[in-house]
């Protein structure tokens, strides 16, 4: 629903939007797409593809309030709202996706772990993740994939968890 808002707000595709919006704002060095649905609709809650190098640039973004080489991109209120769990069903471990919790709050499209580091996650199917930590001024990027991602409900099989648990040990080598 969100990205046909935003599609139908704009007259524009979400790429598009998100070209001008983003991309060029950020310096964005290789063309990203999103999956289209089979309408021909870009799927806003996922599908998004970046390099590795683009995907930071945007955990950077946020990272920094919404700020970019001195230009406000994004509202800071925005950033600061979408990085806040809105409602008592989305606190940490609240969350039930694919009939397990996710031991994660979440905001607006970002995955909020416990704890009082500021810390959030984009994570995408198949185990990867943009992570941000601010308080270690830190941003990491795991695009490499799970293979049994979301075959069943169990940490074991998904390693949301785990794979947290790693980057969040690598933000804090130095710390």
């Amino acid at each position: 629903m969100l990205g046909a808002l935003v599609a139908r707000a704009t007259g524009r595709t979400m790429g598009d939007y998100m070209q001008e919006k983003l991309c060029e704002p950020l310096g964005m060095t290789s063309p990203g797409y999103w999956v289209l649905d089979p309408a021909g609709t870009e799927m806003a809650y996922g599908g998004l593809n970046l390099t590795a190098r683009d995907y930071a640039r945007i955990g950077e973004l946020y990272r920094c309030g919404g700020v970019w080489q001195g230009e406000q991109i994004i509202p800071a209120a925005w950033v600061r709202d979408s990085l806040t769990v809105a409602a008592p069903h989305l606190e940490p471990g609240r969350p039930i996706i694919g009939g397990h919790p996710t031991g994660l709050g979440y905001g607006h499209h970002w995955w909020l772990p416990a704890g009082d580091r500021g810390e959030f996650s984009a994570i995408g199917v198949y185990n990867q993740f943009v992570y941000v930590d601010p308080t270690a001024r830190t941003t990491i990027v795991k695009l490499s994939a799970n293979r049994r991602y979301g075959t069943s409900a169990t940490e074991s099989t998904n390693r949301e968890m785990e794979t947290l648990t790693f980057l969040r040990a690598l933000a804090r080598r130095d710390n």
